[in-house]
């Protein structure tokens, strides 16, 4: 995002902490932030970095790391990232909770792992590849001093408690990246694998020839900065009083791919019209052109960066589901109108060493003044979706269903709001470089396609992010970094398999927990969110995966993490009315196709948000009886699991067929549960007494009463919680 700046060179903050206002805190940047960004005086040596090797910071040679990555256990890695992910930190709170959402830093490590990734630079008809995140330069200046950077500084700070923990294992590089990549798949989003193997680089030296912006952190008279760039133009629709836009290629041999040093892509304000242009409306805010964004964004993506334009559209709606801008702050006649420190890195805090915005009282006050819903970072503010925290589809939904008209953010950033302000949709807001894949009319019929056929959307968003966070300066094919066995390194063959670990899926994912099933008969316009939380009113943890046909017919996937609460819900909600909605819902099974689409696969794909189990309580009786009642004295349901793998329909009925007539079975290998029924009680008890707790194959299989609201039969599972269950409406009762 742009943040406007001075092209003056800026005085260093050793300067400007000499002028700190009164009430300004200093000592609050995150415990870990010094090692996730390092100011260029202490990259340098005694000479500029331009081609200069600085020595600074000891990094491990590719050898040396792959032999590390044979000791990573991806799992913890990824459940590490994934708690920090949804544990809200003091020094800079995570987004959610200003927009009624949950706390989660997905969308803050989703733009972190894109800015590092997304200074990889293909010019159209070269093969010329510099930039991308393996390197990790982004922590290094010039990288960390550009404007779009604003802010990063702080996520990579919260990243370096998990550096801490891993230290060499894992590659800031690889870090970042897969950070990134948890953020989307934990938070209910696509993601198909991830490789390691990204290797550090000492200082930032290799980013130089993509532009110097600021120079803060440099000492004096060792760094010189590319902005402005020299060679630059405007579109000829455009007002000669907005912003140039840069040449690809600069004085000195140096190309710059992004339309402005120290952004990574464009203007997302897009260009302004001039007032004569047929299509200015004087009423209008600002006049800045969705046509003409398109422009850029094509010259930039397809033209200067190597993407096609499917991709290029699947990578925007993914990256702008989760997440927010920042600008709610209004900086018109304070210190910094002239000088925004959100343009200033490396650390774009207004005090030094305070890691924040303004705690004076200009961008809020207490505890939350100048971060949290006070942050500045672009300046444009509002989220893209309805739930920022969690999977959705409302990017593409809400640029085609609304109309947008030009508004202007509490920091003075042009962008674009619902026309009807009683719409659903009336508490996101929409770039002016967003609404250009709907101006534009090749973008438009992709966006289309993707707002019909979301499974087709996911699956090209995980290919655009897989391809994104794999393509570098050394491995400039995304496929690269995978067929890099290390050859000739010592590592050998095992790195190798490491480097290319499917973290996503495949034979080297977890398994899924609980159990997936499809719900169907949902109203069409509910989402993810919606599902969610109307099932967690009857379950634990579940994640929800909302999949619509057409415009009328609406199923989700959802993934409960227990078996038992999974059969509750079958026999008591199947075919009745739960609380939140008002038609009857079936459920059943999932097919084993769509098994782990809801949430459940990957590498801790845990569900974000899950209440916990809590302490008996009053209220309604709970799903699995009190612990008082009586058992149904005439079930013959069983339910058993801890079954031996690959135990299909015939092999578990072969182990329950010595225990009486059994007249129906149903296993899932996968699971490794299975529902046995059998033709009286009798039969049903002996069997519990008899293979309950026998070894089967190397494993004790569990057998006991298949229950549902009654009896205290005790089903393994979750205690009773405290808070009231509300109990489902069923057909015929409303």
């Amino acid at each position: 995002m742009q943040v406007m700046r001075s092209s003056a060179v800026v005085v260093s903050l050793a300067c400007a902490a000499a002028s700190e206002p009164v009430g300004m805190r200093a000592d609050d940047r995150c415990p870990f932030s010094e090692l996730g960004t390092v100011p260029a005086s202490a990259d340098m040596a005694s000479s500029q970095l331009r081609g200069a090797a600085s020595g600074r910071e000891a990094v491990l040679s590719k050898a040396e790391y792959y032999q590390e990555l044979r000791t990573l256990n991806i799992k913890d890695l990824y459940d590490s990232i994934a708690s920090l992910m949804t544990n809200s930190q003091d020094c800079w709170p995570a987004d959610g909770p200003q927009d009624g959402d949950i706390a989660s830093y997905a969308g803050l490590f989703g733009r972190l792992a894109w800015h590092c990734s997304g200074t990889f630079r293909l010019v159209n008809g070269t093969d010329q590849a510099v930039g991308g995140c393996e390197g990790a330069r982004q922590r290094h200046w010039p990288e960390n001093e550009w404007r779009d950077n604003v802010n990063l500084d702080k996520a990579r700070g919260l990243l370096g408690q998990i550096k801490d923990q891993f230290k060499n294992q894992i590659s800031w590089g690889d870090l970042i990246t897969f950070a990134g990549t948890v953020g989307i798949k934990a938070s209910g989003g696509p993601a198909k694998k991830f490789c390691f193997g990204r290797v550090d680089d000492s200082d930032g030296r290799r980013s130089v020839k993509l532009g110097v912006e600021g120079v803060n952190s440099c000492r004096a008279g060792e760094c010189k900065s590319d902005f402005p760039c020299p060679q630059h133009f405007r579109w000829p629709e455009q007002d000669e009083t907005d912003h140039f836009r840069c040449n690809l290629t600069q004085a000195n041999f140096r190309m710059q791919a992004s339309h402005s040093v120290g952004l990574i892509y464009v203007y997302p304000e897009g260009p302004q019209l001039k007032s004569s242009h047929p299509e200015f409306n004087p009423a209008w805010v600002h006049n800045r052109s969705p046509r003409l964004s398109a422009l850029e964004v094509r010259d930039t993506f397809a033209g200067r960066m190597g993407w096609t334009d499917r991709e290029t559209v699947a990578l925007v709606g993914g990256g702008h589901t989760l997440g927010r801008t920042h600008g709610n702050c209004n900086l018109t006649g304070t210190t910094w109108a002239d000088k925004p420190f959100s343009a200033e890195g490396p650390y774009f805090e207004a005090v030094p060493g305070s890691g924040r915005g303004p705690t004076d009282g200009t961008c809020g006050t207490g505890a939350l003044a100048g971060l949290g819903p006070n942050t500045v970072s672009s300046g444009f503010d509002g989220p893209w979706t309805r739930t920022p925290s969690q999977w959705n589809y409302d990017f593409f939904d809400a640029m085609l269903d609304e109309t947008w008209v030009p508004v202007k953010s509490p920091s003075g950033g042009d962008q674009w709001w619902t026309a009807d302000r009683s719409s659903k949709y009336a508490q996101t807001r929409r770039l002016t470089a967003d609404l250009s894949l709907v101006a534009d009319q090749t973008y438009k019929e992709i966006a289309l396609e993707y707002a019909h056929d979301h499974e087709k959307f996911d699956s090209e968003f995980a290919d655009a992010w897989y391809k994104l966070v794999h393509r570098s300066e050394d491995h400039p094919h995304e496929d690269d970094l995978e067929r890099d066995g290390g050859a000739g390194d010592g590592a050998g063959a095992s790195a190798a398999a490491l480097a290319a670990m499917a973290a996503m899926g495949g034979a080297s994912a977890a398994p899924a927990t609980g159990m997936d099933i499809q719900v169907e008969g949902l109203p069409a316009d509910l989402l993810h969110a919606d599902v969610k939380n109307i099932f967690e009113l009857y379950c634990t943890q579940a994640t929800c995966k909302v999949i619509k046909n057409d415009d009328t017919k609406t199923f989700a996937l959802v993934n409960i993490s227990d078996p038992q609460e999974v059969m509750w819900i079958m026999e008591n909600l199947n075919g009745n009315i739960p609380q939140g909605l008002e038609r009857p819902i079936f459920i059943s099974e999932a097919p084993q196709a769509a098994q782990g689409a809801a949430g459940g696969g990957g590498y801790g794909a845990a569900a974000i948000g899950g209440k916990g189990a809590g302490a008996a309580g009053g209220g309604r009786s709970n799903p699995y009886g009190d612990g008082n009642g009586a058992a149904d004295p005439t079930n013959t349901n069983l339910y058993v699991y801890q079954l031996p793998r690959d135990c299909d329909d015939e092999k578990l009925y072969a182990l329950f067929a010595n225990c009486g007539n059994v007249l129906s079975v149903k296993a899932n290998p996968e699971k490794r549960y299975g529902f046995v029924k059998f033709s009286s009680v009798e039969e049903a008890q002996y069997a519990i007494s008899t293979m309950s707790g026998h070894q089967v194959e190397g494993t004790t299989v569990i057998a006991s009463l298949r229950t549902g609201t009654g009896g205290s039969e005790a089903l393994p599972g979750p205690a009773p919680r405290a808070r009231d269950v509300p109990a489902p409406r069923f057909e015929g009762t409303r």
